[in-house]
């Protein structure tokens, strides 16, 4: 659980940031765009395919059955999805505990049936190659 937390956290710690959305850069965009798809798969329980669609870092760190029983248990009791708003995003180049790239962080606001409120923040790689040939996975 502490392993899912930090690799939580890690992903969150690159979707900071101190700047509107709506003034955000291409590149931020683009990840909202792609954060926004991959959330969709946690949403409806497909996490076998939201973790195929994850980062290379993030595969190697956690396995599939792994991410499925962590998901099951944390995401089950929070209830269905009610809303999800971006709240930033930032370009990074530099994170804790993952190698320096280019990474946009993204920040939600999510409400759920059981949860009031919950910051949740992504980091996307935005490496041209893994750009193009992974359409954006999360690092998580």
């Amino acid at each position: 659980m502490k392993r899912f937390i930090v690799l939580t956290l890690v992903v969150c710690l690159s979707l900071c940031a101190a700047f509107a959305v709506a003034q955000g850069s291409e590149k931020e965009k683009t990840a909202i765009t792609a954060a926004k798809k991959w959330l969709s798969l946690t949403d409806s329980g497909n996490y076998k395919r939201s973790w195929m669609d994850s980062a290379g870092y993030f595969r190697n760190a956690i396995t599939e059955e792994r991410w499925f029983q962590t998901l099951t248990a944390v995401r089950t009791p929070l209830g269905k999805l009610i809303s999800r708003e971006v709240k930033s995003a930032v370009y990074e180049s530099s994170l804790p505990g993952v190698p320096d790239g280019e990474y946009v962080v993204i920040q939600f606001e999510t409400r759920r049936v059981n949860l009031t409120y919950q910051k949740r923040r992504l980091t996307f790689p935005e490496v041209a190659s893994e750009v193009r040939d992974r359409k954006h996975r999360p690092q998580h």
